[in-house]
């Protein structure tokens, strides 16, 4: 679950109020908190400043790694660049 979808989770608020409150439509939202689209700057400070900072701007901007599974059960992170698009480079590349 992303830190957005918690804080609406944890405050009782659906996606259509507090899209309302910072004057986006629920769907890009929905789209944001899955990860499907990155949110531009300005949207990203709005939910910055809407959330009381619960939510803060570097959020979007460093997303935080995903756990995952590695050979045996061992635990690795993974970065999700590749969620917002961007290529994926091979190590010395």
């Amino acid at each position: 679950m992303s830190k957005f979808r918690k804080y609406l989770k944890d405050t009782g608020q659906t996606m259509a109020s507090f899209a309302a409150k910072i004057g986006k439509a629920p769907n890009y939202l929905s789209e944001i908190a899955s990860y499907k689209r990155m949110p531009s700057l300005r949207t990203a400070y709005a939910i910055h400043i809407a959330t009381k900072k619960k939510v803060p701007i570097e959020y979007w901007l460093f997303p935080e790694p995903k756990a995952t599974s590695g050979p045996a059960g061992v635990s690795q992170t993974a970065t999700t660049p590749s969620t917002y698009g961007e290529p994926q480079h091979a190590e010395g590349q």
